[in-house]
């Protein structure tokens, strides 16, 4: 580890020897507003030129779910702070980098549990805890990554513990060496170097503990930035409700003088996940909700309540953070044999088809619009099976998939179809009158005979994995590699089923929102010609994005 920079030009500013809990709590808002400023700079160094990068986006959105959860307290101790940050960036996370920086969070605050107060040393210990956690979190790390840029950051949080300084001195090395780190990546790795871009996801943890040290330093951010993250709406912002409702309530009305309807259209506006079943004398209301109180006096003046239970979801999660034990988010009701299915999709095609082919939840979502760890909670829970197939249908969803079968009682097995067309596959293969583990194997099996392709236009020019891509070009991918790219995207689709495992029978092509059924006919019609032994099937996906995706077997 290179800590060079670290003595020289560093502006050695007043003494701020110790942090109590409402400093850490208005720097992590702090750090998560300047994620958000710098987000669409963090989207843009995406390796591949594709339009739709969103690690900035996804940290953004997790730092956001830490953010709201510190700024509904004030005066807490450290401890707590810390906590209530890695709970709300654990059920905010999305994609890998959030599901990573959330772990970052979970390590911190483990690393500061019994602290009443942080000072330098504290703040070093914290900072490799949190290493230590993410790192963890990740099956096959490679350096280059966010890892190496949370290692060097934390190596140099420990040598400013080691020399005595202060922490704002500490701060200000600890980000030095970090802006060195992240300009280094590409020397690490050599797709980053390849594609002219350092590492997205250390560019993001750079910007937050920018953030922060801007926060330190005084420098305002702005009354109303801040204050906007507190009601959950920064300025310029229209960001999903994640992480708005503590309490999970669950009650029965015996002899209801409200009906199904009037109870859902009165609960509704109280909180989120409602659920309202009724069966002749019963009334049984499931709901998240701030305020259990105003739930249950509207259920009071509405008959004889029985059954009352109240869980706080966020003190389960911590919970569950320290013992390592299994918390659910929400009772189940009552189970249902066989399994139920999870799936994430976006396009009105493909939606449509996951919902046809036995998916209880469609999960509106994929590229650049990754859901986080609670929506995927809330879909699981919502299910009345008590076993759960997750299909993230995106390679960048499988890590926060990962983190509900220890937020559940529910049993729940990842099925990792990285893309729509291998999910539609292993949907083929679901059948819900079996159990979980049985499906799992199927519809993991069916995986394994599917090879799939994606048709998207370039947003810059570039020349990655021995093709050279002019911007606006139509590329193909292949297991993430670029394998071909055209002026065309009705004539790359053609060269990139040559380039496809040899002897498919069967190319099915899902086509996006910009093609219309006459083109995608044409475009089938050209495939058929290419390869009279095979047969080619459109599909209207309806997908943002990509104009083809394509899966053979």
């Amino acid at each position: 580890m290179r800590c060079a920079v670290l003595c020289k030009g560093v502006n050695f500013l007043p003494v701020l020897d110790i942090i109590g809990g409402d400093i850490l709590r208005r720097s992590i808002i702090a750090g998560a507003v300047w994620v958000g400023r710098e987000r669409q700079k963090i989207d843009a160094l995406n390796v591949f030129p594709v339009p739709d990068g969103d690690t900035g986006t996804n940290m953004y959105l997790t730092l956001l779910g830490a953010a709201r959860t510190v700024a509904r307290k004030r005066g807490e101790p450290i401890e707590l702070v810390a906590a209530d940050a890695a709970m709300g960036a654990l059920l905010g996370a999305r994609g890998n980098s959030g599901v990573i920086l959330s772990q970052f969070f979970q390590g911190f605050h483990q690393a500061l549990k019994g602290c009443s107060a942080l000072g330098v040393p504290e703040l070093a210990r914290a900072m490799a805890g949190g290493y230590r956690c993410a790192h963890a979190a990740v099956g096959q790390p490679v350096e280059g990554t966010i890892l190496t840029v949370m290692r060097r950051a934390a190596a140099a949080a420990r040598l400013a513990a080691d020399r005595g300084d202060g922490m704002e001195t500490a701060i200000s090395i600890i980000l030095a060496e970090t802006r060195l780190a992240v300009s280094e990546t590409p020397e690490q790795l050599p797709v980053l170097r390849e594609a002219g871009v350092v590492d997205a996801g250390g560019q993001g943890y750079l910007s937050f503990l920018e953030g922060v040290w801007r926060f330190i330093k005084e420098e305002r951010l702005g009354r109303g930035l801040l204050s906007g993250v507190r009601s959950g709406r920064p300025v310029g912002e229209a960001l999903p409700d994640s992480l708005e409702h503590r309490y999970c309530t669950e009650f029965i009305v015996i002899n209801p003088s409200a009906g199904v309807d009037e109870a859902r259209k009165d609960l509704e506006p109280l909180g989120s996940s409602l659920l309202v079943v009724g069966e002749g004398s019963l009334l049984k209301v499931h709901i998240h909700t701030d305020d259990p109180g105003t739930v249950l006096s509207w259920a009071a003046a509405r008959g004889e309540l029985d059954g009352i239970k109240i869980d706080n979801m966020f003190s389960q999660t911590l919970k569950r953070l320290s013992a390592g034990s299994q918390v659910p988010a929400g009772a189940p009701d009552k189970a249902v044999t066989g399994s139920g299915v999870v799936a994430v999709a976006s396009g009105r095609g493909l939606e449509e088809l996951f919902s046809g082919l036995g998916a209880g939840r469609v999960i509106r979502g994929g590229q650049t619009m990754n859901p986080s760890v609670e929506e995927l909670l809330q879909a699981v829970e919502e299910l009345p099976q008590a076993e759960v197939i997750i299909l993230p249908n995106n390679g960048n969803i499988i890590m926060a998939a990962g983190r509900l079968p220890e937020l559940t009682q529910k049993k729940v097995r990842i099925v990792p179809a990285k893309d729509p067309a291998q999910g539609v596959a292993a949907m083929v293969s679901f059948d819900p009158s079996l159990d979980v583990e049985r499906n799992a194997a199927a519809m993991s099996e069916a995986l394994e005979h599917i090879s799939s392709g994606e048709i998207t236009r370039a947003v810059r020019g570039v020349t990655l994995d021995g093709v050279k891509v002019r911007k606006g070009d139509y590329i193909g991918l292949i297991a993430g590699r670029i394998a071909v790219a055209g002026r065309n995207p009705d004539d790359v689709l053609p060269d990139l089923l040559g380039i496809m495992p040899a002897g498919w029978g069967l190319a099915t092509v899902y086509y996006g929102e910009d093609v219309d059924a006459a083109r995608a006919e044409r475009a089938a019609q050209a495939v058929r010609e290419r390869y009279p032994q095979a047969e080619a099937e459109m599909v209207d996906g309806g997908q943002p994005h990509y104009h083809y995706l394509v899966a053979v077997e």
